[in-house]
Order: C-alpha cells, then structure tokens, then sequence
C-alpha cells in the first residue's frame, strides 16, 4: 500500500487552503451563537442559551415549581414571509449593459446581455 506524499506545491495548496478556513473560523464565530439560538428558537426552543465556553447550546434548569410554556410565534412569521417569497415562480429578463456606443447592435444580440433570475 502506497502512502500519499504530497509535493511541496501541494503542501503549499494545502497550508493556504488550512490558514484560510481558520481564518474563516474566527471571522464566523462571533455569529454563531446569534445563528444557533435564532435556528433553536424557530425549531420551539425558547429556553435556550449559548455557552461560549462549551460553543453549543445548553438549557438551564428551572425551578421544579415552574411550567416552561413554547409559544412559537416566530415559526408562524417566518412560514408566512417563506411563502410570500415563493408564491410566484421567478421570471428572468434580458438587461441590456448600461448605454455604449453599441446599442443598437446589443438589442441584435441578446447574448451579450446579462440576465436577472428573479425579478417580476
């Protein structure tokens, strides 16, 4: 059985490619805890928190005397802008590029346009 040894060029590839998802990571991470508890509070788990120090969430315990009510009204408002967005299909149109000397030979060939997905 052969074991792979990468070139240096791909030692390279692979630090850069390794650097950058690091960094990625640490750019993201400030908004993940905002992300888990928006996602947790959609899926009808108000009582959640983020513990930064475990990177995950975590339900605190309550009293054994209180009745944790879920009243998710968040799902409701969310299903309903979904919808809203996907009640129509997207129709694409030809956007000629902004006003040149070639105008008039554009209009001739559409192909050179740009085309929007998505607009009404």
């Amino acid at each position: 059985m052969t074991v792979y040894q990468p070139s240096p060029e791909d030692e390279a590839v692979l630090a850069d490619v390794q650097r950058k998802y690091q960094r990625w990571r640490e750019d993201r991470r400030p908004y993940e805890a905002a992300w888990f508890v928006n996602a947790a509070f959609y899926r009808g788990q108000q009582y959640v928190e983020y513990n930064a120090n475990l990177a995950r969430l975590t339900v605190p315990k309550a009293p054994p005397h209180r009745v944790r009510l879920k009243i998710n009204k968040l799902q409701a408002k969310i299903r309903a802008r979904i919808s809203k967005f996907l009640k129509n299909r997207p129709k694409p149109i030809i956007v000629p590029p902004p006003t040149s000397t070639r105008t008039t030979s554009t209009r001739r060939r559409p192909r050179e346009c740009s085309i929007i997905s998505g607009a009404p």
